[in-house]
Parts: C-alpha cells; structure tokens; sequence
C-alpha cells in the first residue's frame, strides 16, 4: 500500500473500532487542530478537562460521549479528542463526514501509532509489536509476542560479531597476514537466528490438521459434519475428492485449518512407515492415474506439512506416527473399534471427542519449542536475508569481494536497528489497520 501523504502539522480522524454494526464506535481526532475542530460542530464550548469524559449534543448528529487528552500526555503525544457515538456505521460516517469538512484529514492506517513514535511516545518495537498483538490469532502467539524478549537484541550481538569479522578481515586483507575470521561462530549464530524466524512463522501460523485415509471411508462427510455446511462432495463413488478443500473451525476457544484430502490406495505413491511419519517412496503410483493421481501427490505433500492427522483406518503409513490420530469412519453407532475412535460423519456420534482430541494434541506440540525470541514482520525478513547473504559472504574466494558482502550484510543490520524516521512508515505502519 502506497504511503499517505504524511504530515505532524496537521489533525487526523478516523475510527478506531473495527468496522460493522456494534453497541458503541470510538472515533479518535488527533493534532494541533483537534479541539477548535470539534468545536465547529458545537453550539456551546464546553470547559475541557485533561482525561474527564463529557456528554455532548450535536445537531444533526447524536448524542456522544468526549474525552480530551492534552499534549503531551495522550496516545500520541498530541492533543487528542475521543468521541465515543453509537455503533451504528452510518451514525459513525456521518460523524467522520462532519469532522472531515470541519478541516481534519482522514488518517492513514497505523497514522495515530506512526504520530506516536515520531512523539517519542514508545519505541519502534513497541509499535512493532502492538501490531503483532492485534493481528495475532492463536493464544501462544499473543503470549510470546507480549512476553517474548525482542530478537533486536540478538540483531545487536551479531552486529558486533559482524564487525570484529570485518576488521579481521581487513587486517588480513592490508597486512597480507592471517587467515582472516574464523567464519563458522558467525555463520552458526546467523543461521541459529533464521532457524528462530522460521520457528516462529510455523508457530504462529493456524494449525493443519488433515483428515487422511483410504478412499470412500468417510472423510469428506465428516468433513462437512464439522464445517457445519456441505462443503465437500459426498458419494459412494471411491476417488470422489481429487483435490483438497479447507474450512477455519474453532474448537475449545482454539482456531485450526481442517483440510479434507483425496483418498489414498494400497502402495499409491509409496507410501511405507518410517520412525518420522508419511514419507515418499520410490514405488511406481501404478494402478492410480490420472487427476485422482496428482490428488494422492497432494495428500502426501498436505500431509508431510499437517500438525495432525486424523488417520481414517486404513491408512497406510500413520502407525508409527506421533502425530496421527487413528479413526473409524462410518461408525454410526460409535460404538469401540478397539484403539481406533469411531466417528461418523453422518450422525455425528464422536466428533466432539475427537475435536477435543486434536486440540489437545495441538496445545501439546506447541506448548514445546518455544521461539527463543518475538520476531517482528520486519526482523523475521532480515533474518532470511541475512542467512542468503552471509552464504555469498563464504562462497566468495576473493577477500576483497568478500568484503564488499561482509559491508552490505553490516550495512543492512546497521539500517534495521536505526530505521531512518523517514522510512518508519512504509516499512512498519503501513501495516496497521486504519484507526490505530
């Protein structure tokens, strides 16, 4: 999204409730300008106090609750109005509509934070991470991003490494002596950081849970059943699903991605046990061809990737799996199938079981291999980067071109940990909903 024109001279409004009907809208008016424009709507100006709410009545309008917040002591550091209206958006655009001609600007997203930082109200990490907060979806991403200590400090130790290796290497390069850096603690502490990032993207990402097994068994009907709506097409016909189909549940306060896959046949893509799960054979997809064959390729490829598999007797290769869940489908009684719980799609006898079983196993994987550290947007893309640059760093033979790479990969840690305040918008803010 191209950057608004931003200006710290002038007043900007814009709803900081989400959009869509509700019992109360807040509408935040901030910059020099912020009284003397609500002030144009008022027939009587009213004696403001620092913090203390008061009930207005406009023409036109609605009744509203104001409550002003005086420069420097506000969300932004400058002299603030918040109007809190009815919810209704039409009651909530007439208000923006009124403030707009009365001479505010409408604010670009993330434009109030931006002003708090450029204020010097909270840092750039603070900022970074009240955007992580209210975009994070999962309860062990919020913890971590609330208490999680900021990988800039790990950006700050490898900076300094990355600067002793330069003035080793440009020893060795001035006094044709030594062998230059020892680059392996670099290296190994540049990839412990990116192992991290992507850590934290897997952690953070919405759990995958597959619903894997042989054809006609019962996956897609259960599919629908707990989707709630007749997403997947249902027939006797085997090999009916060819492709995969997702729906978000909520299970337990728990979000998870539910994938229904196509169904796998005795010895299709080689598929054989192992310590670590599903994993590819050499054996031929023979006597499978066809689109239901490139269906079975993407099972195995969902399933290589999924958190959980609800395992659908029989599905070959999930013994030995931690990660499987072993099933019954079409067990309308729900009555034991020994080890396997019996489920069915149909009448919906042990869904509920099983729904309380992937949670829980999903709460279990998660609640170990915590990310050493938060990660912002902005560092968790350094981290990649720097992991591909240092590479070319050691595939050079040239020192001097090795020091050329060794300059550009410092430069890049030097810009993120000192982000210019010209660039905070486009990089950090640009990001944040309208409003906040």
């Amino acid at each position: 999204m191209p950057a608004p024109d931003i200006f710290l001279d002038d007043t900007i409004v814009a709803a900081a409730t989400g959009p869509g009907a509700g019992a109360i809208a807040l509408i935040r008016l901030s910059g020099p300008e912020a009284f003397p424009i609500l002030g144009r709507l008022l027939t009587t100006q009213p004696r403001w106090r620092h913090g203390r709410a008061r009930h207005l009545l406009v023409e036109g309008l609605d009744d509203f609750l104001v409550t002003p917040w005086f420069a420097p002591r506000s969300y932004t550091g400058e002299d603030t109005v918040e109007i809190s209206c009815h919810g209704n958006p039409l009651i909530v655009e007439r208000f923006l509509s009124r403030l707009k001609d009365a001479g505010a600007r409408p604010a670009g997203p993330g434009e109030f934070t931006y002003r708090a930082v450029r204020h010097g109200k909270m840092t750039v990490t603070e900022a970074e991470r009240i955007a992580h907060r209210l975009r994070a979806r999962l309860p062990w991403e919020l913890e971590l991003v609330e208490t999680g200590p900021d990988a800039g400090l790990a950006f700050s130790r490898l900076l300094t490494q990355v600067h002793l290796a330069q003035a080793d290497l440009e020893s060795a390069i001035e006094f044709q002596e030594g062998d230059g850096p020892d680059w392996e603690p670099l290296a190994m502490e540049i990839r412990r950081i990116a192992a991290q990032a992507r850590l934290q993207d897997h952690w953070a990402r919405l759990p995958r849970v597959l619903l894997l097994g042989a054809v006609n068994t019962g996956k897609s009907t259960l599919f629908n059943r707990i989707a709630g709506y007749e997403r997947a097409i249902v027939s006797d016909q085997p090999g009916t699903t060819r492709d995969w189909l997702e729906a978000e549940i909520r299970h337990d306060g728990l979000p998870f991605l539910l994938i229904d896959s196509a169904g796998l046949r005795p010895g299709a893509a080689g598929l054989r046990p192992g310590a670590a799960g599903l994993r590819p054979g050499a054996d031929p997809m023979a006597p499978v061809e066809g689109p239901e064959a490139e269906g079975i390729r993407h099972t195995l490829d969902l399933a290589r990737d999924a958190d959980v598999l609800v395992a659908f007797s029989p599905a070959p290769g999930t013994a030995a799996d931690p990660r499987a869940i072993a099933v019954q489908g079409k067990a309308d009684d729900g009555s034991p199938r020994g080890e396997l719980l019996p489920v069915s799609g149909r009448t919906g006898a042990g869904v509920q079981t099983l729904l309380d079983r992937i949670v829980d196993e999903i709460r279990a994987q998660r609640s170990t291999d915590r990310p050493q550290w938060w990660f912002s947007a902005r560092l968790a893309e350094l981290a990649l980067a720097l992991e591909a640059g240092f590479g070319r760093v050691q595939g050079e033979v040239l020192p001097e071109v090795r020091a050329l790479h060794l300059k550009a990969l410092a430069l890049r840690l030097e810009e993120a940990l000192e982000v210019p305040p010209a660039d905070l918008y486009e990089m950090i803010f640009s990001r944040f909903c309208i409003g906040k």
